[in-house]
């Protein structure tokens, strides 16, 4: 596969295999779609994630456990209070 490389990149990739951060730039190239790769796999985990957290709140409407805004509101607040007390130097 031979793909064209936008000018503004060519630069950077080249720099790079001359600071001999990689030998060659087949090797720049492999190492960006790698971590585009990574980032993919962790945008998909947390898409997951919040599917399954839409999917347990659906769950708890229709089973008509619900909480009002004010007590989502206290929790909220309380954690709020929590972490800041944690975070606090000692």
């Amino acid at each position: 596969m031979t793909l064209p490389i936008p000018a503004q990149h060519v630069g950077f990739v080249r720099d790079k295999v001359k600071a001999g951060t990689y030998s060659t730039e087949v090797e720049v190239v492999c190492a960006a779609l790698d971590l585009l790769m990574a980032r993919d796999r962790e945008v998909n985990k947390e898409r997951a994630r919040i599917s399954r957290a839409i999917e347990a709140g659906c769950k708890q409407l229709r089973e008509g456990k619900t909480r009002s805004l004010e007590e989502v509101l206290s929790r909220l607040e309380e954690r709020k209070h929590r972490r800041e007390a944690n975070a606090r130097p000692a």
